[in-house]
């Protein structure tokens, strides 16, 4: 009976813990603001002060280290130590934010429209240490100028410790996330690296698997550390 009630309770915290996200008004309200405040509000500003700004937002809007781990992928990021993965997420936050806060300070001119939000097909863990992926809220904006077709852009919204967190995002293209695990899978899957990798590993024995991740995650994080990923 004991072990029955366990049983039910450890489910019921499951079920709640899967489904604990903002709701669509919360998610849109949250990017409303993040734009009126923030992009629009900076529109003005020198373009130095606005990638500054736009870094700002980053750093305390997405889910960066999520972002991170979800776009190396669970293979390489499974046989990196805790040193290793310290090491790799602060290089891509520090990559994600050069490129992006410039990205983000292109649009700073023009008008951005939020339009709808609504619950996503898409599910994603948040941070590094979540075990479970979360539902998401799709907040659908457009960006208006006087001289040609609005621009689609969407933002994919989480819930981190209580609040909304932004865990993907849409801007005439494909999604950032995406966007990263193709550069970073070509790299993981170069014939070259691999060739490279398999060879500096040839006497690994057992921890051949183990070599060689290490040895494509350093491919990564050159890559990262390069003024190509800017």
């Amino acid at each position: 009976m004991k072990k029955a009630i366990l049983s039910i309770f450890a489910a019921v915290m499951l079920m709640t813990s899967s489904t604990a996200a903002v709701n669509p008004a919360q998610a849109k309200e949250f990017i409303s603001k993040l734009i009126s405040e923030g992009i629009l509000f900076w529109k003005d500003k020198p373009y130095d002060e606005q990638v500054v700004k736009f870094r700002e937002v980053m750093e305390t809007k997405f889910d960066l280290d999520g972002i991170a781990k979800r776009t190396i992928g669970e293979k390489l990021w499974g046989y990196m130590d805790t040193k290793q993965r310290s090491h790799y997420v602060a290089a891509f936050r520090q990559m994600l934010l050069n490129r992006y806060s410039k990205k983000f300070s292109n649009y700073g001119g023009q008008n951005i429209i939020v339009m709808d939000a609504s619950p996503s097909v898409k599910t994603f863990p948040i941070g590094v240490d979540s075990p479970e992926p979360q539902p998401q809220i799709v907040v659908t904006s457009e960006l208006r100028n006087s001289g040609g077709s609005p621009t689609k852009i969407e933002w994919f919204v989480g819930e981190e410790n209580g609040k909304p967190t932004i865990t993907d995002i849409t801007m005439a293209g494909p999604s950032m996330v995406s966007t990263e695990q193709a550069t970073f899978t070509g790299i993981q899957r170069s014939p070259e690296n691999l060739k490279n990798a398999r060879e500096t590993c040839k006497n690994a024995g057992a921890g051949m698997n183990k070599c060689v991740a290490d040895q494509l995650t350093q491919e990564v994080m050159k890559y990262m550390l390069s003024g190509n990923s800017n």
